[in-house]
């Protein structure tokens, strides 16, 4: 990659306890720099003369410097001291640790300086200095600029870190463009290095807008590119497994329900797939509640049929022992065979259980991630099932650990996908979607509601025997509603007498399976979690839930949690209560931007259409599953690009992949998807 990979180390004012500091926050080469993207751009206050500076509120005063000079502070380090004149008035202007600036301005510069004044005399905190002058020009210029946000970095200051940008965007300057430039000028993007110093150097708001579109469609094209390459790695030869319609008949008798014909289809089209000598790889997209589990599990016990093994892989080891304990119930009084691999049993029983697999005593394997270690072998291992699996990761590890032989793989989402971002995420992976759910089951509503209203429903569905679930968007916090805090306080007061269990990612394993165990079995009558219930968790008599601060959650998980209730013979209902304003502020109201997101369930039970929405909404960063310190779904002024924006990275991915795209610009695109953690499958075990 060029200068791109240059080490941050060799920029001027990086030293060792520097270069410490931004390796910790992940920052070690010109790129990482690079696409530490602002939280924000903030404009400069409005200018203000010396006589109407208010207390506390933001100005920026224009004045000339009567003096100037560097004081040392008490606690370390240095400010500049000035004092301004505007006119027959003056005023003191203190810029804290900014000592440095002593040999840029000088006694006689006409400044503009942004801050605050705290009153009563006191000096005027200054947060940004610039010489302009006598030219009306500079001035304007400056007054209307955008001023960048980046992430704090301790041990570097906001202004090195907007000189070391600066000597990066210089360095990278004139490289040559990982994008064609046919592709490049036909989407009306700039080039890559114009839109880094666009981001990072605003002029104007429309500069930044442009800089982050192409920054965003790198991002895409990025997993575009890797979901081809990943899919193609996979392609292979594999053992064809072909059963008899008597044979199938006696597997889907197995199943304590009759599949939907939207069901019956997807067996059908994966069976098929199955029969033929070339590995399978295919996605199986479910809305909740529409079966998918169902439709592995036929085909699961397809591969065990015709005597190959079978793997079912889980991110989670809650949901990997909730799938086991499934198909123990379904597979009572047969020969088959099940075995389980996750990271909370102790290594003696998954050696136990390699030797068993490397034997061929096992059938079926139901594990997390620990299930693809090297030490994993299978005697003849048939079919992958990889569930709630947005990524290629996982692919591509096992990809890396086949032979001549490949097995056949399939992929399940529970997660509602529009089909522009399933294209790129997952290339031209084969897709099957499930929409219908099965018989008798109805669709749970979702209400904006109150406290009040949302606890009085809970208490009464209680009270006739059901089972209801509070949700809060964060373990433990003094600021949102949260597990440990505002969990406990509603037991103790409107749920007092109410039987309460605890679910979330802090409790140890055994403590997560005996609350969900408690919860199941009718000992306790509410469970307050975390969205770790979003996925597998099926208790039929839960037809209520309560989610604190929905306003926290994106549509996507609001409508997977949704789907936990309501999936007995009882419908089931969801009061979404949004995140209170603080004290002193008016409620919000029905134009209020969290409402409005929130008032979409109530009206959509689409979780596709759902899913687009949130995407306008929202941007395409939160759906790939990434946190990352690059610029990602994180850049503020490129998220409301349209769904066609998708499209058109799919598209030109899919053309520079058949065209075998020169290795060096690929290597940006793959190098790039490494950081953001794009193709990337690491998932916790508890989440």
């Amino acid at each position: 990659m060029g200068p791109f990979s240059t080490p941050l180390v060799e920029l001027h004012g990086v030293g060792p306890a520097r270069s410490a500091s931004l390796t910790e926050r992940g920052l070690e080469t010109l790129v990482d720099l690079l696409l530490l993207a602002p939280l924000r751009y903030d404009v400069p206050p409005p200018r203000r003369s010396i006589v109407d500076l208010a207390p506390k509120v933001p100005a920026t005063l224009v004045g000339e410097v009567i003096s100037a000079r560097k004081v040392k502070q008490r606690r370390g380090g240095t400010f500049l001291d000035l004092t301004l004149s505007e006119g027959a008035e003056r005023i003191r202007v203190c810029l804290w640790n900014r000592g440095w600036l002593k040999d840029r301005v000088q006694k006689g510069d006409r400044v503009a300086v942004s801050g605050t004044w705290a009153g009563n005399g006191s000096a005027f905190s200054g947060s940004a200095i610039e010489v302009v002058g006598e030219s009306a020009e500079v001035l304007e210029s400056w007054l209307s600029r955008l001023e960048p946000i980046h992430p704090k970095i301790p041990g570097v200051a906001e202004g090195t870190l907007r000189r070391l940008l600066t000597e990066a965007l210089a360095r990278v300057a004139g490289m040559p463009d990982p994008l064609p430039e046919c592709h490049r000028v036909r989407l009306g993007l700039p080039t890559l290095t114009e839109a880094l110093a666009l981001v990072h150097q605003p002029s104007s708001r429309e500069d930044a807008e442009r800089g982050g579109a192409r920054l965003l469609f790198d991002r895409l094209l990025s997993l575009a590119l890797g979901a081809r390459s990943a899919s193609s790695k996979l392609e292979g030869p594999a053992i064809p497994m072909s059963v008899s319609e008597a044979v199938m008949e006696r597997i889907l008798a197995r199943l304590p329900f009759k599949l939907t014909k939207e069901q019956n289809e997807a067996v059908s089209t994966i069976l098929s797939d199955l029969a033929q000598p070339l590995a399978m790889r295919r996605l199986l997209l479910g809305d909740v509640g529409s079966g998918k589990t169902a439709v592995a599990v036929a085909a699961i016990l397809a591969a065990v049929a015709t005597r190959q093994q079978a793997m079912l892989i889980a991110p989670t080891d809650v949901l990997a022992n909730q799938h086991a304990t499934l198909l123990r119930t379904w597979l009572a009084g047969s020969r088959v065979r099940l075995g389980t691999m996750t990271s909370r049993e102790p290594r003696a029983i998954r050696r136990s259980t390699a030797v068993a697999l490397a034997k061929g005593e096992i059938d079926i394997l139901v594990g997390t991630h620990v299930a693809l270690g090297a030490e994993v072998a299978f005697q003849k291992l048939g079919l992958v099932v990889v569930d709630e699996q947005h990524r290629f990761g996982v692919l591509q590890r096992l990809a890396a650990r086949g032979k001549a032989i490949r097995p056949h793989v399939l992929a399940l989402s529970a997660t509602p996908i529009p089909r522009s971002l399933a294209l790129a995420l997952f290339g031209d992976l084969p897709m099957t979607r499930i929409a219908a759910r099965p018989h008798g089951r109805q669709t749970p509503k979702a209400i904006v509601s109150s406290l009040t209203v949302a606890y009085d429903a809970l208490l009464a569905a209680v009270k006739q025997g059901n089972r209801a679930f509070v949700v809060f968007p964060t373990i433990a916090s003094e600021s949102t509603p949260s597990v440990e805090r505002e969990g406990r306080l509603r037991a103790k007061s409107v749920l007092n007498g109410v039987r309460v269990g605890y679910l979330h990612g802090k409790l140890p394993y055994e403590e997560q399976a005996a609350a969900l165990d408690a919860f199941r079995r009718g000992e306790t009558d509410v469970l307050v979690a975390t969205s770790m219930i979003e996925v597998g968790v099926d208790i039929p008599q839960a037809t209520v839930m309560v989610v604190e601060g929905a306003d926290r959650f994106g549509l996507a998980s609001l409508h997977q949690l949704r789907g936990r209730v309501g999936r007995g013979a009882l419908p089931g209902t969801v009061h979404l209560i949004p995140t209170p304003r603080p004290k002193g502020q008016p409620p919000r109201g029905d134009t209020d931007p969290a409402i409005v997101r929130l008032k979409l369930l109530e009206r959509e039970n689409d979780g596709f259409r759902l899913a687009e929405a949130d995407l306008l909404m929202r941007g395409p960063g939160d759906w790939c599953g990434v946190r990352q310190h690059g610029f990602g779904g994180s850049l503020p002024l490129a998220e409301g690009r349209d769904l066609g924006f998708l499209d058109a990275a799919e598209q030109v991915a899919s053309i520079l992949h058949a065209e075998r795209y020169d290795e060096d610009h690929i290597g940006w695109y793959s190098g790039l998807a490494e950081r953001l953690g794009g193709l990337r499958f690491e998932p916790k075990d508890a989440v």
